[in-house]
């Protein structure tokens, strides 16, 4: 049925309204609009996978704590079967060095050459007698010497075995050290 309006307009023209066709298919619905069930359920999952491995990346890990004198001693241990050259004077290096960045934590900070530990360590661990530390940078500074010469060892230097009773003599003056500090801290709260 035509509406005034538009009968008035098609009169006054003189043209003839044609006859409506037939209705088209209706349009489909999109992907979304047929699976939005699915589509939010995949969702929901894909989340919560993504939030389970970022939990599983970053979760604290089980630490097994060796102490870092066993450390030492374990690597002492295997370097001592090893002839006594440039590349032995090397690792010993490391080994101690890496020592004394654990039992003095100032250290730790970045890889120190030797000659950053003697300008350091008098200063730094004053539990450990002079002595000590005077041999410590010794050997640091023969096993730095060693290692970047060309000449080949002659007489046995037994460095591993330095290192061995440096490290020996460093970690009693640490735990003396510890044990006097835990019995000032139990005895302070004392009359």
């Amino acid at each position: 049925m035509l509406s005034p309006a538009t009968s008035i307009f098609s009169a006054l023209l003189g043209e003839a309204i044609p006859d409506l066709r037939p209705p088209e298919n209706p349009i489909p619905p999109t992907f979304l609009e047929a699976h939005q069930g699915a589509v939010g359920f995949g969702g929901a999952v894909l989340l919560v996978a993504a939030i389970f491995l970022i939990w599983w990346w970053r979760r604290p890990r089980l630490v097994s704590l060796v102490p870092p004198v066993e450390v030492a001693r374990q690597n002492l241990f295997m370097l001592a079967k090893l002839p006594e050259d440039g590349a032995l004077a090397g690792q010993v290096s490391r080994v101690l060095r890496n020592y004394l960045a654990a039992a003095v934590p100032a250290l730790a900070r970045a890889e120190l050459t030797p000659e950053e530990i003697a300008a350091q360590l008098p200063g730094l661990a004053l539990w450990l007698e002079a002595a000590v530390k005077a041999e410590v940078i010794a050997l640091l500074r023969e096993c730095n010497r060693l290692k970047f010469s060309d000449v080949p060892v002659v007489e046995p230097l037994k460095l591993v075995a330095r290192a061995q009773t440096l490290v020996e003599q460093v970690e009693s003056a640490r735990e003396a050290e510890l044990r006097k500090q835990g019995a000032n801290v139990s005895g302070e709260g004392r009359p």
